[in-house]
């Protein structure tokens, strides 16, 4: 049985394919029977025989046409290859779903168009005024985009065209660690578009993601400036803090079910930079600059800017009585640029709702070193293996030692969010969070020292911990890809007393042939750790 669309989708397919219906058709005139050839009156017989697709198995019905020709109901060939179809008249639609192509096939004269272009006809096709899914192997290959062949042994066998074939062996990366993710959420291409799994991203990031089935929709409230954000699966409709603000590209790529979506969607929920790192199978994530660190202003001249008196550079500001009203002041002094940055929780419309929601300023030295005052994300995982993500206190980097990172941070940590009657949030802090790392200036080498104590101070906690990322020379052929450890050592003091524990990660990943590779994850989680709702080493890739 074919499947339908819905009136309205299917009015849109059809104008995408550039192949509306004839008004002669609808209104009863007799078509020129001169004109179309009708279809073999009978075939010479109809079988069951086996093909592969994709490297699956299976079973569809046949029929020759009194030639060598051959005919296979096609229905099942295409729901294997995840695309959806419909025969409307003397028009087979075919919605392509590894690259969005929706190609129509013309039964009165066997030309092929792909979003409304005439791509050519296809040759001894066997025309006839009702389209249905009967096609030769030929035909099915042009409309699916791939490749045909066919022997006595192992019968037709269908395989995507390189080009369009998903690519699922990559591996995800959050904020420079790797992510394991459960099977179905594993990143992927399909065609030009990345697909990524929301949920560990933002998870990764301490975001609070909220999904609603029956509406299809997905919302999201970002840890980092309270931002409400949410996105409807069947549209690709973005709304923040309650305002639409346009709509993201490539959504049908979308596995709604899994919840992993074409990055740029991703991107626009957490707040991340998503890219395929060139060359390799990673997938790199990290929050942009505003939600993870600082938001600097560009460096200057050294000799100009040391004799340079207080300068005001910029305002940047935003009002409204819908949403928060925010402001960034850039200004330099000297050797010093800086930004001042203010959020508050609400609009004009909320005037108990002005407190600040976020309050920095940030300090970049000609010398070489940076600092925060105010509201920060520890972006060196400075606070790694505590509870802790923001925090409201200082902040201070330098490089040491060539090239080597030294950053220290400090203050009373996030621990939640406080909702008002008028929807909107409030960020509540208690406690305290400080921490050292130590990173290698090639990134792949850190280890710190963190300590946090709750706002009652019945709990706290001491974690040494560093990872390791080994750089591995491979040409891209069969051998050793990448390895990767991690391990934290932690002292904690509860009501029941104090207890030493540890946790640790070690992962690598081995190439057999260009298709085909071997991961191996091994991990410990330390009971007093996996207690904990933070990130380290026993769940990768959270801040």
């Amino acid at each position: 049985m074919l499947k339908r669309t819905t009136a309205l989708s299917a009015a849109l397919f059809w104008a995408a394919a550039g192949t509306a219906l004839p008004a002669f058709a609808e209104a009863g005139v007799p078509l020129a029977e001169a004109a179309i050839e009708q279809a073999p009156a009978a075939a010479v017989a109809i079988e069951h025989i086996d093909i592969t697709v994709e490297g699956r198995p299976l079973q569809v019905r046949a029929r020759g046409l009194g030639t060598d020709a051959v005919e296979i109901e096609a229905s099942a060939i295409f729901e294997a290859l995840g695309s959806k179809f419909e025969a409307r008249g003397s028009i087979l639609g075919y919605w392509r779903f590894q690259d969005g192509a929706v190609i129509g096939l013309d039964f009165s004269d066997g030309k092929v168009r792909a979003n409304g272009a005439v791509l050519g006809a296809l040759p001894q096709f066997p025309v006839r005024e009702t389209a249905d899914s009967w096609l030769s192997p030929n035909a099915i290959s042009v409309i699916t985009g791939t490749r045909v062949s066919h022997d006595e042994a192992s019968g037709w066998t269908f395989e995507l065209d390189q080009r369009l074939k998903p690519q699922y062996d990559l591996d995800l990366w959050v904020d420079g660690r790797p992510v394991t993710v459960a099977a179905g959420l594993e990143p992927r291409t399909i065609g030009p578009v990345l697909l990524v799994p929301l949920r560990p991203i933002a998870d990764a990031f301490g975001h609070t993601l909220v999904e609603d089935a029956a509406a299809g929709t997905l919302t999201i409230t970002r840890i980092q400036d309270s931002a409400v954000i949410s996105l409807e699966l069947s549209t690709g409709l973005v709304t923040v803090n309650g305002t639409p603000s346009g709509v993201t590209p490539n959504i049908a790529y979308a596995d709604a079910r899994n919840l992993v979506l074409p990055f740029t969607a991703v991107e626009t929920l957490t707040g991340a930079h998503i890219k395929l790192l060139p060359g390799t199978n990673r997938v790199d994530v990290s929050l942009d600059s505003r939600l993870s660190s600082l938001a600097l202003p560009g460096e200057r001249v050294a000799d100009e800017a040391a004799a340079t008196p207080f300068t005001p550079e910029k305002l940047v500001y935003n009002l409204s009585d819908r949403g928060p009203l925010t402001a960034e002041f850039h200004s330099r002094l000297q050797g010093y640029n800086t930004v001042t940055t203010v959020e508050t929780v609400g609009g004009f419309d909320q005037p108990n709702m002005l407190q600040p929601r976020w309050a920095s300023v940030d300090i970049q030295a000609m010398a070489g070193w940076r600092a925060t005052a105010g509201d920060y994300n520890g972006a060196f995982r400075e606070l790694s293996g505590t509870d802790a993500s923001r925090i409201r206190g200082i902040s201070y980097r330098t490089r040491v030692n060539s090239g080597t990172l030294l950053a220290i941070a400090a203050g009373v940590p996030l621990t939640g969010a406080k909702a008002s009657t008028d929807g909107a949030s409030t960020p509540t802090f208690g406690g305290f969070a400080g921490g050292v790392r130590v990173l290698k200036a090639d990134g792949r080498v850190e280890y710190g020292l963190a300590a946090s104590v709750d706002e009652t101070g019945d709990t706290s906690r001491i974690v040494a911990g560093g990872r390791k990322d080994f750089a591995i020379a491979n040409d891209g052929g069969a051998g050793l890809e990448s390895a990767y450890v991690a391990a934290d050592a932690g002292v904690f003091s509860t009501a029941g007393g104090i207890a030493a524990d540890l946790r640790g990660r070690a992962e690598a990943r081995y190439r057999l042939t260009r298709e085909a590779a071997l991961q191996a994850t091994l991990v410990h989680d330390g009971e007093q750790f996996e207690s904990g709702a933070e990130d380290a080493a026993a769940t990768p890739g959270a801040r």
